[in-house]
């Protein structure tokens, strides 16, 4: 669905990504791990348009996007989840849901986002029962899920997810896992990042390992958790990545 070919990015004079090519299969989660500062945000907001490389190619279902802008590429069906959890926090929860699918609304899908909003509370019971709380007040946990459930809503045919589990409880991060096997067992394709190496190696198909903006390690998942592809790297990308940061 995806790839990115030779991709750089520079910070003025810091180099963010240096020749990064990877690609994303179809209807499988791919996970980007490492440590903190190898990248790994910089890659998901190339390809959605946030950032824009310095040299190299995005290509998406065959076509070369790079000169796309971001309001472009959520038309084409690419959500970015950024870092930071970012909803509108004055809000209820059911209006930050309405807001998520506003390119929908544009489009004048009124009554199948109606559906959609009705299968997310299905899908999520703790945004049915706070539909009407106002959003700054839900934990830490509700509020990555209502983040996650406001990208569903867009009907992405790619997800880009950027660290789901920080700031979060263990047994939180768990909780919200669980929900991304749910998601890669109906098909849909997600690129995930995410320092907590572990955790997102064992729910995807495929992982890179970043260091310092390049690649130093790819193949299946599995084999990179058994460290037939990266047995050089250290704990810090195949380890748990540190404690999680509880707000819940």
């Amino acid at each position: 669905m995806l790839e990115l070919r030779n991709v750089s990015v520079r910070y003025g004079a810091v180099q963010g990504i240096s020749e990064v090519s990877l690609i994303v299969p179809t209807g499988q989660v791919t996970a980007i791990v490492g440590a903190n500062g190898a990248g790994k945000s910089t890659c998901l907001k190339v390809i959605s348009a946030l950032v824009a490389p310095t040299f190299g190619e995005v290509v998406f279902e065959g076509a070369t996007v790079t000169q796309v802008p971001a309001e472009g590429r959520r038309r084409l069906g690419i959500a970015h989840v950024m870092e930071g959890r970012r909803f509108f926090r004055d809000q209820t929860v059911h209006n930050n849901l309405l807001l998520g699918a506003y390119v929908r609304l544009r489009k004048g899908e009124k009554k199948a986002i109606e559906q959609d909003v009705a299968e997310i509370y299905e899908r999520f019971a703790v945004l049915a029962e706070k539909r009407n709380a106002i959003s700054a007040t839900l934990s830490g946990g509700q509020q990555q899920i209502l983040v996650l459930a406001m990208a569903l809503l867009l009907r992405p045919k790619l997800l880009l997810l950027d660290e789901p589990s920080l700031g979060l409880a263990p047994k939180i991060v768990d909780e919200m896992f669980h929900h991304l096997e749910d998601l890669r067992r109906v098909g849909l394709t997600i690129l995930l990042v995410e320092q907590m190496a572990l955790l997102g190696l064992e729910v995807a198909s495929t992982g890179y390992v970043f260091e310092r903006g390049r690649i130093v390690g790819q193949g299946p998942a599995i084999d990179l958790l058994q460290g037939g592809l990266a047995g050089h790297l250290s704990e810090i990308y195949l380890g748990r990545g540190g404690a999680a940061r509880p707000d819940d």
